[in-house]
């Protein structure tokens, strides 16, 4: 009996603790998926500093990378009493700089400079000690959002229309949320008139779940001439990303823009072959009179190589591949004594975001990395006679002297319809 009473005496405490834990349970799970951690050899010559990729290396690295959760690693330089005393005292440093520097260290390898870090200590034998348990681990970043609009933001709709909305939300590192992830809290869409519909996923959600929401609104009688939605997303650290959708109910107009360049240039000395190719297309409505409102979404790419001379064979790569960007489009309408219809709207942001230029080596010619941001596209304006409903507009520059290729430049623009 007192074995019994014993039992009963401790285990309301512990049924307690258990309903009480629940986010510490969400911790202990994510470090369920913890690696385990590995000690590597071979990275460096005895004495030396210069770093080597082996595929122990490269391994340990890839199991930094989970689906969920971004990459955490810590890396220590064991050194020896004998070699830090041959080497006064500069081994570790040496290595542990190594191993961060941006062109031949770690961040070369695929670990962004916030997800590894680097220290050294004095051992029996040397060698690189990692482990994977978690530091930095603040929610900095709002959840990624993937919205679907049906009918797709810019249709033109009219008293009575349901537009059906699909908000996907996630904040695991897959799907390019960066900092360490605490879950989608809550998802809503609200409209010019308020919130349509939400959902929680409590307080503490699982920080690695996608969630999936969907709505439907229905244009109410009498509406604006521009109806618009906010999709949002909440995660548990308080951080939220909208992303709007506007319907107008007034004449849109669909327009794309485009500009080719794939010219190879001879100089005397070498001839370099260059393309670009950035494609634009937009919507436009009149949201009040004489005031233009639209979005528009373009794409850039680009290359260049070296075809004849002594850098013949080296490349340009362009990273990321194709650089994609939405901007909100203002601008006014002009109805001209003469009949004609004025269009003048611009671009914000007016380019994409900055990319990486990476040149490759060869013989004499060597390579490396630049910033470049001439990703560029402001809007533009044009004009409309009389009952015109579209406007086509193309046009090939001249090619330099001893250029060959082809430049063109194409627009189009049509009306959806009063």
């Amino acid at each position: 009996m007192a074995a019994i009473a014993i039992r009963l005496a401790v285990r309301p405490p512990l049924i307690a603790v258990a309903a009480v834990s629940l986010a510490a349970l969400v911790a202990i799970a994510a470090f369920a998926e913890t690696p385990s951690g590995v000690t590597l050899s071979g990275l460096f010559d005895p004495e030396l500093a210069e770093l080597k990729t082996t595929e122990q290396l490269k391994d340990a690295i890839k199991k930094a990378h989970r689906d969920c959760y971004p990459p955490r690693v810590k890396f220590t330089v064991v050194v020896t009493g004998a070699e830090q005393s041959a080497t006064g005292e500069n081994l570790a440093p040496a290595r542990v700089k190594a191993l961060q520097d941006k062109d031949t260290g770690l961040p070369s390898l695929g670990l962004e400079p916030d997800q590894f870090k680097v220290d050294s200590v004095t051992g029996v034998v040397d060698g690189v000690l990692v482990n994977y348990d978690k530091f930095n681990d603040d929610d900095k970043d709002a959840p990624k959002l993937k919205v679907t609009w049906t009918p797709p933001k810019g249709t033109k709709v009219k008293a009575g229309d349901k537009i059906k909305v699909t908000i996907r939300a996630s904040e695991r590192y897959e799907d390019g949320h960066k900092s360490w992830p605490t879950g989608v809290y809550n998802i809503q869409l609200t409209a010019d008139d308020g919130l349509v519909d939400s959902k929680n996923y409590g307080r503490v959600p699982d920080p690695c779940e996608r969630r999936t929401f969907e709505a439907t609104y229905t244009v109410p009688r009498n509406p604006p001439q521009i109806v618009h939605l906010t999709a949002i997303a909440e995660d548990a650290g308080g951080h939220k990303d909208p992303e709007v959708g506007k319907f107008p109910t007034v004449e849109v107009w669909h327009g794309t823009d485009e500009n080719s360049y794939d010219i190879t240039a001879h100089d005397g000395f070498q001839d370099t072959r260059s393309r670009y190719h950035e494609l634009v297309t937009f919507d436009l409505y009149e949201t009040s009179k004489d005031k233009l409102e639209g979005q528009a979404h373009a794409t850039w790419t680009s290359s260049q190589e070296a075809t004849i001379g002594n850098c013949a064979g080296q490349k340009s790569i362009q990273d990321p591949e194709t650089i994609a960007w939405d901007a909100q489009l203002t601008g006014t309408i002009q109805h001209l004594p003469t009949g004609i219809t004025r269009f003048e709207f611009h671009a914000t942001p007016d380019r994409g975001r900055p990319y990486n230029v990476i040149w490759t080596t060869v013989g004499e010619c060597t390579g490396g990395t630049e910033e470049w941001n001439d990703n560029k596209w402001s809007g533009t304006k044009f004009d409309l006679k009389p009952g015109q409903d579209h406007y086509d507009f193309s046009y090939a520059p001249p090619l330099g002297a001893g250029d060959t290729g082809q430049h063109y430049y194409k627009f189009h623009v049509e009306s959806s319809g009063k």
